[in-house]
């Protein structure tokens, strides 16, 4: 049997599910590997998103959380200067990352912002059944 520039020879009794079969499988792991596309090199620190459309969905999805309540509370009762690791940072969409990382980000801001949400003020209905007419009273 020949593989790239490796040749095995392999006994007439031996199968392919004996030693023999499994250094022919890794053999022929090893060439498809080197057969597949290169892989992308690992991602530089200074390495930023530039497609216009990506950019522009990330932007929508952070002008969403920001156009809510708890982010206005958060914003007016934590300046920026006494902000901590612990608070909420709006993701950066120039990071150059997956969707699924990004959507990651995004659902851990949007959480951390609900902290801020202000409190219920009634949890009484605002009607009562006889309002709505569903009982006879």
């Amino acid at each position: 049997m020949l593989l790239g520039a490796l040749q095995i020879t392999l006994p007439p009794s031996s199968s392919i599910h004996g030693k023999a079969g499994l250094v022919q499988r890794r053999l022929f792991e090893m060439q498809t590997e080197e057969q597949a596309s290169p892989t992308r090199q690992p991602k530089q620190p200074g390495e930023r998103l530039t497609d216009g459309h990506r950019l522009a969905q990330r932007q929508k999805q952070i002008d969403f959380g920001k156009n809510t309540l708890g982010y206005e509370r958060y914003i007016q009762m934590v300046p920026k200067w006494k902000r901590q690791k612990s608070h909420p940072v709006t993701p950066d969409k120039y990071n150059l990352c997956s969707t699924r990382s990004w959507q990651g980000q995004m659902r851990v801001w949007r959480r951390q912002l609900h902290r801020y949400d202000p409190a219920p003020q009634d949890t009484q209905p605002q009607f009562s059944l006889a309002d709505a007419g569903l009982c006879s009273v």
